[in-house]
């Protein structure tokens, strides 16, 4: 009896530590904007993200939702913005197996053929996504091309991109359109701890 009870305990215990490590709760201060952002991420049939972005930015007050959709790769499957300020507006994204991008309408979106991943203006999480997608070892570097998400004017173009492990948690980011780098800095997750001139992790949760 006294085996099964343990066995028992054992179980339960090992069944609620790894659920706890299914989900992660991150919340940035922005210092280019400032903004607070509490990111969630939950680790289901697909990785889930919703984010909440909030405070002044680009001369405005703001709130910005976000969800996102990505397989256990970190290849983006869905994306939902709500955007809220003087102008409101939805902007809603898919991508396909085959690698197309579609509309709201489920038309699909040519301009965005071949990109990979996305980058939201207002968060430093969309990094995450090429930097666990791409897992590079110490060294290396990848160009990308990403759907550049363009807050608050309501826009989404294609931008080249590239990433290099600097090692250490350490990230050389480049926008390869218009010469913007910077080295930001990342915990063992992926997850975005300081963004110079941009933004810096407050805290970190995960259960």
């Amino acid at each position: 009896m006294k085996k099964k009870l343990l066995l028992f305990f054992l179980f339960s215990w090992g069944a609620l530590n790894s659920a706890s490590a299914q989900q992660f709760i991150n919340l940035w201060e922005g210092t280019s904007m400032k903004t607070i952002e509490f990111n969630h991420v939950e680790f289901a049939e697909y990785i889930n993200i919703n984010s909440q972005v909030t405070g002044q930015g680009f001369g405005i007050p703001l709130n910005v939702e976000y969800k996102l959709e990505v397989d256990h790769q970190w290849q983006v499957r869905e994306v939902y913005i709500h955007f809220k300020s003087k102008d409101n507006f939805e902007i809603r994204l898919s991508r396909k197996d085959d690698g197309k991008w579609s509309d709201s309408n489920g038309e699909i979106i040519d301009q965005l053929e071949g990109c990979t991943d996305i980058d939201i203006t207002v968060t430093p999480f969309t990094n995450s996504l090429p930097i666990n997608r791409l897992k590079l070892n110490e060294g290396e570097s990848e160009e990308i091309k990403v759907v550049y998400i363009d807050l608050p004017n309501n826009k989404f173009f294609p931008v080249n991109q590239r990433y290099s492990n600097l090692g250490n948690g350490l990230y050389l980011y480049e926008n390869l359109d218009n010469g913007y780098r910077e080295v930001i800095l990342v915990d063992q997750d992926g997850f975005v701890i300081f963004y110079p001139d941009f933004s810096h992790r407050i805290s970190k949760s995960q259960y």
